[in-house]
């Protein structure tokens, strides 16, 4: 598991690498790839007032993160689920969206 903090601007529509291959998931990863992601908010819900598009390679998700509002703070879930299926690790984010001053 991740806690990951993130900030943005409204406007910003920039990637997000996750290297989930770390600490003492990295042992595990080293023989299991990530097969799949689903992506929601901490609750397992549709997103609301942001966009996120990812896509996954080896242990690493990338999140493209589109949208906000200024002020508001988004908590995202990433789910991956790993080739051998018995295994799921996930990454919490918490996106702060803030106006450039």
């Amino acid at each position: 598991m991740k806690d990951i903090k993130l900030e943005k601007s409204p406007g910003m529509d920039l990637p997000f690498y996750i290297e989930m291959a770390t600490g003492d998931a990295a042992s595990l990863y080293a023989t299991d790839a990530i097969a799949s992601v689903a992506v929601s908010d901490w609750s397992g819900n549709t997103l609301q007032g942001v966009s996120v598009n990812y896509s996954f390679s080896g242990s690493q998700i990338l999140l493209r993160i589109s949208g906000g509002t200024a002020g508001q703070t988004y908590q995202i879930k990433a789910k991956a689920t790993l080739t051998n299926p018995n295994y799921v690790d996930e990454a919490f984010v918490t996106l702060y969206v803030r106006q450039p001053g």
